[in-house]
């Protein structure tokens, strides 16, 4: 597809590995009206005993008085996830029987003044295992934009780009950068990446960075862990190490991978800066370092999603900012 159009990762790749993860934790909705109707005239609930223990959809008046409507909860799923992990409605009718939001996850879809861009959610339980064997992207994208989705993509368009602290750019620049910088990073070697970001945000601001240094981040790092741990909610504080120091990554060129998907997902937007961005990138991979690997980055990126912890997140900008200006490239093996 034309770049101007939809913009995607080359080689990114996706198929569901059946794990129920995207049923659990999420709000459901909005539901399309019609999907709602759709379920009652085919009498789901008959379908699927769950369904008749209370009710199985919320209404709820949206902001212009129209109702608004989501699928109900149960002990933390969705009312419809069976015990096999997988979706009952899926089952019983079929793929186009499902939410708009069902049939799209995990794929990411952020609109900018250049298009589209298309990348797999990295809270999606498969993502590492996708990477690794899953089904061209490129080739999914299509069935995703037909989509009748009843809410606009979310858009890229803040009043200005912070690539390095004090110095900002506006957007139409930076989505002139983002793809000259993101093929550098793709050709760069294995674990180079924040290397690369710096050197090439370093020469197109004209701007000397301070040395990265393992020292200096470690010590970065263990000070963001202990800011961190007061401000957030049990689950996430269980995961956070009690002795911070950082690991050598299993799998630098899946990290690398992530990185560039949080990119162009433009997800730093919502930090408020690019290097704080990073430096969550940074930390995220830490932590699924920490419990055990790529596999563990879904749940990772599930609890910082949580609304208490995401204001901790932001309010930690500073630390996050600092940890990637001093991040080496290569974390030596004595510091693992």
């Amino acid at each position: 597809m034309s770049e101007t159009q939809l913009r995607s990762l080359p080689g990114a790749k996706f198929s569901c590995q059946g794990c129920g993860k995207c049923c659990t934790g999420f709000s459901f909705g909005p539901v399309e009206p019609k999907v709602i109707q759709g379920l009652i005239d085919q009498d789901m609930a008959s379908k699927w005993p769950p369904a008749q223990d209370g009710p199985w959809y919320h209404e709820h008046p949206g902001p212009d008085g129209t109702p608004v409507f989501s699928l109900a909860h149960r002990d933390g799923h969705c009312v419809f996830l069976r015990e096999d992990k997988l979706c009952a409605i899926h089952a019983e009718l079929g793929e186009p029987a499902k939410p708009w939001f069902c049939r799209e996850y995990p794929v990411r879809i952020v609109q900018d003044a250049k298009g589209l861009s298309a990348t797999i959610r990295a809270d999606c339980g498969g993502f590492s295992t996708s990477y690794a064997t899953g089904q061209d992207l490129d080739q999914q994208l299509q069935a995703a934009l037909s989509l009748p989705r009843p809410v606009s993509y979310p858009r890229f368009d803040p009043e200005h780009v912070e690539v390095l602290p004090g110095m900002a750019i506006s957007p139409e620049n930076w989505l002139q950068l983002e793809s000259p910088l993101m093929a550098k990073v793709q050709d760069g070697g294995a674990g180079q990446g924040i290397a690369t970001l710096r050197d090439v945000l370093a020469k197109v601001t004209e701007r000397s960075l301070p040395a990265a240094s393992p020292a200096a981040a470690a010590a970065v790092f263990a000070t963001t862990i202990e800011q961190l741990r007061p401000q957030v909610e049990a689950k996430l504080a269980a995961l956070l190490p009690a002795k911070p120091a950082p690991r050598t990554e299993q799998d630098p060129d899946f990290y690398r991978h992530f990185m560039l998907s949080d990119l162009l997902a433009k997800r730093f937007a919502a930090v408020g800066s690019l290097p704080a961005g990073l430096g969550l990138t940074l930390l995220e991979v830490q932590l699924a370092e920490a419990l055990g690997g790529p596999a563990e980055l879904a749940q990772v990126q599930r609890l910082i999603q949580i609304p208490e912890n995401w204001q901790a997140i932001k309010a930690a900008k500073p630390y996050l900012t600092q940890l990637f200006l001093a991040w080496p490239a290569r974390w030596p093996e004595q510091g693992a």
